[in-house]
């Protein structure tokens, strides 16, 4: 069994080599706003790394027949998995890539004698620093060529042993189906799912592989993918997933609030610079608030914020924040600001559980919506800020129970309590606390999309309620 954890090098360093520079993979920043809130391990990446750690494929002179591959769960970067092998035999192998608990992508390998290489003379692919946009109706009957290419050099420092044993053309096709998927079709909003093809006699001087769209199905954003390269044929399955959300333009919002009907709020608005957040913030300058918005990692998309309030005649201020730990530096920046009001919309990634409950994902619930927010309420109140009106968002969740989120669900009601305990030992603090629906953000983001509201509305609604609460 061989352990792995995939770090944000690897992924550039195999971007490099296969050509799939997708933003989902190598920056973690943008990779926070998709539906699996942070940066995913490449597929093939994951597929190479296991074959490359297979004692079947030590041997020299040989080649793959056959390969076929169901990417079951994306991985993010960190995490640790282990490659373990399923069944051994004289011509293949099963492979499982797993973290004792969950299975992350099967692979079954077919063996043969190594074939005569290919005219095709590979070379080191010219970075591509974009992939496609599509839309789902242009898909059907999609098709184009990927060029095959090679780096010696890196493929021997990622899979030392397969650059030994297999091909070179053979590695430089897998490689192009990564690239195929994540910059090419469906491009910047793909799933890679799964592969199945066939490697036979080779082509020569080809070096490209083509594909073909043969079904999208619209119900689940599935494309069903033909490929044929130098020597390998088959199908590839991919989804066209969510592009992040884009909540609405501050200008359009202008014609929604009163001009003056928050003027004389100095908002500190934690967690600003997207979702909910941004919303609210924009919301409250609309109405003539001055605005303080937070991030920890999204500093361009909080810039971003400021800029759009800002030149449509907004007053608007972007500062980092970390709740899980908040430095002197943060308070002194908050108390120059000196804000009346604390809108609290800290989070981590939020995502359906595999069933029973995680300790460590309620635990990560908790230092934000727990004790992240108990320790951002209390150094505010200990500091000369005037800080008495806080907004704790809730969830309806808590009253419907949802199956897959028990530890989201469990820490949102912890959160509940905490507020009301600390306005009970707090004279004068005032939490509000609304059990807010879904909503249309990064966070509901999802390939099988569900009802979900406009956000705009509702968090207007709950603003002016929250002008007034008074417990």
């Amino acid at each position: 069994m061989q352990e792995r954890v995939f770090t944000l090098d690897d992924q550039n360093t195999f971007a490099r080599l296969s050509g799939d520079h997708n933003a989902l993979h190598v920056d973690s920043v943008f990779a926070r706003r998709s539906l699996f809130g942070g940066a995913v391990v490449h597929g093939i990446h994951m597929v190479l790394w296991a074959l490359d750690r297979c004692p079947a494929m030590c041997a020299g002179g040989q080649s793959l027949s056959s390969l076929k591959v169901v990417f079951k769960k994306s991985l993010l970067v960190g995490e640790t998995v282990s490659c373990r092998v399923v069944s051994d035999g004289p011509d293949g192998v099963d492979l499982e890539v797993y973290d004792g608990q969950r299975v992350y992508t099967v692979i079954s390998a077919c063996l043969t004698k190594q074939p005569g290489t290919s005219g095709c003379k590979l070379k080191p692919l010219i970075a591509q620093p974009t992939g496609k946009v599509w839309v789902a109706e242009d898909l059907a009957g999609a098709s184009g060529e990927c060029a095959l290419g090679s780096d010696s050099d890196l493929a021997q420092q990622l899979f030392p042993q397969l650059a030994r044993s297999l091909p070179e053309v053979q590695i430089a096709e897998i490689l192009a189906t990564s690239r195929l998927v994540g910059m090419e079709c469906p491009g910047v909003h793909s799933i890679f799912s799964g592969l199945d093809v066939k490697f036979g006699s080779l082509e020569p001087d080809r070096c490209s592989l083509a594909y073909k769209v043969r079904s999208f199905d619209a119900r689940f954003s599935l494309l069903d993918i033909t490929v044929e390269g130098a020597g390998m044929r088959g199908t590839i399955k991919a989804f066209l997933r969510p592009a992040p959300v884009v909540q609405a333009a501050f200008l359009g919002l202008r014609d929604k609030v009163s001009s003056d009907e928050f003027r004389g709020q100095k908002s500190l608005i934690v967690g600003g610079s997207r979702g909910l957040g941004e919303v609210v913030a924009k919301l409250l300058a609309a109405g003539g608030a001055k605005v303080l918005l937070t991030y920890h990692q999204g500093e361009e998309d909080a810039r971003q914020v400021v800029r759009e309030i800002s030149d449509g005649g907004g007053q608007a201020e972007a500062m980092e924040f970390n709740v899980l730990d908040i430095s002197q530096r943060t308070i002194q920046q908050a108390e120059r600001f000196c804000p009346t009001h604390l809108y609290y919309f800290a989070t981590p990634h939020i995502s359906a559980g595999d069933g029973g409950f995680s300790d460590s994902k309620f635990v990560r619930f908790c230092g934000y919506y727990v004790s992240g927010f108990a320790a951002t309420v209390e150094c505010f109140l200990k500091s000369r800020l005037p800080v008495e009106k806080v907004f704790y968002p809730s969830t309806v969740f808590i009253d419907e129970q949802p199956a897959a989120f028990p530890e989201y669900v469990a820490a949102k009601s912890a959160g509940e309590m905490l507020c009301r305990a600390m306005e009970q030992s707090r004279r004068g603090l005032n939490i509000y606390r609304p059990r807010l629906p879904k909503m249309e953000t990064d966070q509901t983001s999802a390939i099988l999309k569900k009802d979900a509201h406009d956000p705009v509305d509702i968090m207007l609604e709950q603003l002016r309620t929250f002008v007034t609460y008074s417990r």
